[in-house]
């Protein structure tokens, strides 16, 4: 195990991401908090904050579905409603007899409206808001420093374990940009005592050069799957991993990884191919049939780190806001073709 998680702390990669040396002294600080708390501590103390931010994130229900379905499709929201929309239109499409949950990660108010005015017309959705800001200095300092009160990958796990209280017998885990091309039924039929997590592995290679986005491979931490698309059984999975399975102290690049490096041996792997002419722009694929389009970096002005930060990941930032709109056109136009109108 040792060995293998070392595996992806050294040679896992990212294009365009230089890894930085620890330089302030509270970065300093915060690694000796996290040496001189033993890793048992940290994870129950981490456990008790996750179940009472989760407990609060339950009561902030924005809109509450009216059906109980066995197929559920998760999704954490950030900042793009457009995209939201186009998802959840899709998923209604391909599956109508589903439930969808939507948890919003702290987006801006006006977005959030957005989404919710959206999302009103349909009645298989329920929509929860997570309000991320800190109350007070010493909650950050210990969240930053020894532990993470809320993460993405913590939003994934309020959401299955939601799915799991609500006896959903699938869980189908979608980024927000990450749109279904066809119907996952014959995914589903997967699922067996040897196949427990269905998605694609977290690696993708770039065909050819892009402009600024060049030709090979662009991320590599198999043999994890990608959150962007992935499916399992959330009962079996509780049971299996109790009630903490997204827990985070394994040092992945993603906390999300851990997930599957629990379930190695039990997953089946989709593949993952970028297009062909727009960049970033990615396939999940078995036999042929594409399951998915995902379309990265959909909330990318959002997540800047600067006010004015021309790059991000090491791509320019107009260069992908512009790529995402390639992207939203490409993948509105599937779905208006496959519904029967332009």
């Amino acid at each position: 195990m040792d060995k293998l998680i070392d595996r992806f702390v050294e040679k896992g990669s990212v294009h365009g991401s230089p890894r930085h040396l620890l330089s302030s002294t509270k970065q300093y600080a915060f690694l000796a908090a996290r040496k001189v708390v033993p890793k048992f501590a940290r994870v129950e103390s981490e456990r008790i904050v996750f179940n009472y931010v989760t407990g609060r994130i339950r009561k902030q229900v924005v809109i509450r579905g009216e059906t109980n379905n066995p197929l559920a499709f998760c999704i954490v929201h950030y900042n793009d409603p457009e995209y939201l929309l186009l998802n959840i239109q899709q998923i209604q499409s391909l599956h109508p007899q589903s439930d969808i949950y939507v948890l919003d990660n702290g987006s801006q108010k006006s977005n959030l409206e957005v989404a919710k005015k959206g999302l009103e017309k349909f009645n298989n959705v329920t929509l929860f808001a997570a309000k991320l800001q800190y109350e007070n200095l010493p909650t950050k300092l210990l969240s930053e420093g020894i532990f993470n009160s809320y993460t993405h990958s913590k939003g994934l796990h309020f959401l299955l374990n939601y799915s799991a209280d609500r006896l959903n017998e699938f869980a189908v885990f979608l980024d927000q940009d990450c749109i279904l091309a066809n119907n996952i039924n014959s995914l589903l039929a997967k699922f067996g005592k040897d196949v427990t997590l269905i998605g694609p592995p977290d690696y993708l290679v770039v065909p050819h050069d892009f402009g600024p986005l060049k030709k090979g491979l662009w991320r590599d931490f198999r043999p994890f799957v990608h959150a962007s698309f992935m499916i399992l059984q959330p009962q079996r999975i509780r049971r299996f991993l109790q009630d903490f399975s997204f827990e985070t102290q394994n040092v992945f690049h993603n906390d999300y990884h851990n997930i599957s490096f629990r379930m190695l041996g039990k997953i089946f792997y989709l593949e993952s191919q970028m297009h062909e002419t727009i960049p970033l722009l990615t396939r999940y694929y078995d036999k042929k049939i594409t399951y998915a389009w995902h379309a990265w970096y959909s909330s990318v002005k959002y997540r800047l780190f600067q006010p004015h930060q021309t790059q991000f990941h090491g791509l320019p930032v107009q260069w992908l806001h512009d790529t995402r709109r390639v992207e939203f056109d490409y993948l509105s136009q599937i779905s208006a073709e496959q519904q029967g109108y332009e």
